[in-house]
Order: structure tokens, then sequence, then C-alpha cells
């Protein structure tokens, strides 16, 4: 305990990355280089008196989410099985929905379960080869929300 913060002048943080990135600034930042890992990172202060102390404390970076949507899929015999769906994929998330639309704004598709993936179709019928709209909404593990829209190509 520094009875006096405004008489600390010396301030070391080292991150504990691989690069043993270090700063001397009172209020610093640092990116980290991957996206997980367990770090310890460490703060030495001193004051104009030549008293000296050192905090340390674990710091644990979670991945952030992975998502991939694909532009085009296939829900015909031609092509991989991969490609017979509209399938996004995602890792490191906590919930997801998955919409799809036509040219008008119509919702053909909608589901919180991402291995199902959309099929072509709409009330059972087959939809024409044409370009539509998705909207995707993930959930982070740390509850934060990312929305992706953009179109598919449906290919037959």
């Amino acid at each position: 305990t520094v009875e006096n913060p405004g008489r600390i002048n010396f301030w070391e943080w080292t991150f504990g990355d691989p690069n043993n990135s270090s700063s001397n600034s009172q209020n610093t930042s640092f990116t980290y280089p991957t996206d997980t890992g367990n770090y310890l990172v460490s703060l030495l202060v001193r004051t104009v008196d030549g008293c000296e102390d050192t905090t340390n404390r674990w710091l644990k970076v979670d991945p952030d989410i992975t998502v991939f949507i694909p532009n085009a899929f296939t829900p015909n015999q031609f092509g991989p099985d991969i490609n017979k769906r509209f399938y996004v994929t995602a890792d490191g998330f906590e919930s997801i929905e998955i919409f799809v639309f036509n040219r008008w704004g119509e919702e053909l598709y909608y589901s919180t379960n991402i291995k199902e993936g959309w099929d072509g179709k709409y009330k059972g019928e087959v939809c024409q080869q044409d370009v539509y709209v998705y909207l995707v909404k993930v959930v982070s593990l740390a509850k934060k929300e990312f929305v992706y829209s953009g179109t598919v190509t449906l290919l037959r």
C-alpha cells in the first residue's frame, strides 16, 4: 500500500507473452498476438523513496468466435454432400440464429440449430435457383452478439 500514490514514479508491466513484451506506462494497454492463452501479467511499482512492490495475476484470453458462411450451395445430386445444404459453421459461440430471406424479404428459413442447414426449400417446395439474403446472429461465450449478413447463391 502506498500512502501517497502520487509518489510512485516507476511502473513496469510485463505481459507474459512469448515476445516478453513490457511497458513503463502508468496506464497501459496491450494486445496479445494470439487469440487464446493463459498469461502471467506482472506489475512492479517504485516510489520516489525507492520502496517497491510487485503483483502478479493470471489472465485467461478466450478465443473469439470463428464464423464461416458460404456464398453458394447446390441442394441437388451434384457435388459433395456438404454443399447440399446451406451450413453456417462456427466455433466459440453460445447461441446462433440463422435466417434466410428471398428478394422480397420473405423469411424462407430460420433455425437455431447450426447442424441443420437450409435445404433450399420453403414449405416443402423447392426454391428456384437465385440469390438469397441471410442474416446470422451469433452470441459468443463472452455474451457478445455478432451479426453477419450477406447473400448466398442457390445453384440447381
